[in-house]
């Protein structure tokens, strides 16, 4: 019995790797993106950039002009990659964006479809955008407004990470104070030290989880080449990423030890990005089950062929640990500005269908993307795989209806452990959609 089964994955890794390209038709992309280059969120005590210096680059947590510019580059990329697989002038037929509903999104967002139709001659005055040759009125050349659809950042379970769900809370809190992972990396020599030196220079005692918002506002404002404080050093910085991007990491699962038979590996992922693993394999099993189908809900579904997330680090890093990736991709922390993942459909000849993962590395255009389904469990190292292997993973992290599931605090029942208190978090966005919700949404787009 074991030599056949071992045999199976033999001849499962030598078909998968035998896929040729030639042979196969893109049907559908979907990608995850990160925003661009930002201005900090929030300072620390004693921060000599305060809130009225951001002002004049656009206030806290605002997308910068080089964050903007990333996200042109990335577009302007993304439109080589697809000018075969997309019309050259932009079609609202072919493409759909969803942004979590935060400036620094929606601006990216704006900006990389800049990127995709705005460089390239392809847009054509008076159809694309007013001409105003003739009057007094200015509108920007080869500027084509392109709609960016967004929802409620509490409810927004696709793209935010850290939206309303006391589930979350809880199951980090039992984690926090229980796996021996966590309590190891607050007690080491190095996280005590480093904790103990911010509270001198600051006059906070930072908790291991919140050392995040110090990085933030350091790492910005050292990339700005702004004057750093004198308790700063090279070295601090860099024991400060390595704790924070393991700490990062424990946040997704990664490298955490079940707990009272909860599995965090699966738990906290589920909760933080399920839902946008799960809305990838829904178009993808609509986008197929609609070939040849001319109901009103499938014609647009028919026509759609690209559909974006704009988002941020942590939707993408959470969305790697359901492919179980995340180590292989990005193994320090989270993906830089404008890192973007992506998921492409394809099918061959027979029919049979085919996903290919590509990741974007923050402002690297050479090459611009990279070919990651090898590293996928189950894809025999190749860079196509059985569509099958994506359904399985996204079942694996499927939380069905988000916002029920992020209320479900059963599994306290018995336990000392308490429900924590609401905290602040950083900030993101996104939503669930379910197989009805979807067909229902489609149905509006028709009535439109």
């Amino acid at each position: 019995m074991i030599p056949r089964i071992l045999l199976g994955f033999c001849l499962l890794a030598t078909s998968l790797q035998a896929v040729n390209e030639a042979d196969l038709t893109l049907q559908l992309v979907q990608i995850v993106w990160r925003h661009g280059d930002r201005n900090p969120t929030d300072p620390y005590p004693s921060d000599p950039y305060d809130e009225a210096f951001w002002e004049k680059r656009g206030g806290y947590g605002e997308l910068t002009t080089r964050g903007m510019a990333m996200h042109v580059r990335l577009g302007d990329a993304l439109k080589t990659r697809y000018k075969d697989f997309l019309s050259q002038r932009y079609n609202a037929h072919e493409i759909y964006i969803r942004s979590t509903d935060v400036n620094r999104t929606i601006i990216s967002a704006m900006s990389n479809l800049i990127g995709m139709y705005s460089q390239d001659n392809s847009t054509v005055p008076g159809e694309d955008y007013p001409d105003f040759s003739n009057e007094k009125y200015y509108w920007p050349t080869g500027f084509r407004p392109i709609a960016i659809h967004t929802v409620d950042d509490n409810t927004d379970y696709l793209g935010n990470a850290n939206a309303y769900c006391p589930r979350q809370d809880a199951l980090w809190k039992l984690a926090y104070d229980n796996c021996p992972e966590v309590k190891a990396l607050i007690n080491e020599p190095g996280t005590q030290q480093l904790i103990e030196t911010l509270r001198q220079a600051v006059n906070i005692t930072y908790k291991v989880d919140d050392l995040w918002m110090i990085h933030d506002v350091l790492f910005i404002e050292n990339v700005n080449k702004l004057e750093m404080p004198k308790w700063w050093s090279q070295q601090l910085m860099d024991n400060l990423t390595k704790i924070n991007n393991r700490l990062e990491d424990m946040q997704d699962g990664i490298g955490l030890s079940p707990f009272n038979g909860i599995d965090f590996s699966v738990e906290l992922p589920k909760l933080r990005v399920g839902a946008l693993t799960n809305d990838m394999r829904m178009h993808m099993n609509l986008k197929l089950a609609c070939q040849g189908q001319t109901t009103r809900n499938c014609t647009w579904m028919n026509r759609l062929k690209y559909f974006a997330y704009s988002a941020h680090d942590e939707t993408i890093a959470s969305f790697l640990a359901t492919m179980g990736i995340k180590d292989d991709v990005v193994p320090d922390g989270y993906p830089l500005y404008s890192s973007a993942a992506m998921v492409e459909l394809y099918q061959d000849k027979t029919g049979k269908p085919y996903f290919r993962l590509m990741y974007h590395q923050g402002d690297q255009l050479e090459p611009p993307f990279e070919t990651i389904t090898k590293y996928v469990k189950g894809c025999g190292g190749g860079d196509f795989c059985d569509v099958d292997v994506f359904r399985k993973q996204a079942d694996l992290y499927n939380p069905g209806d988000a916002a029920k599931l992020c209320q479900d605090l059963s599994f306290l029942q018995g336990s000392t452990a308490q429900p924590p208190q609401p905290t602040t978090t950083k900030t993101s966005s996104g939503f669930s959609f379910g197989i009805l919700t979807l067909l229902a949404f489609l149905h509006a787009q028709l009535l439109r």
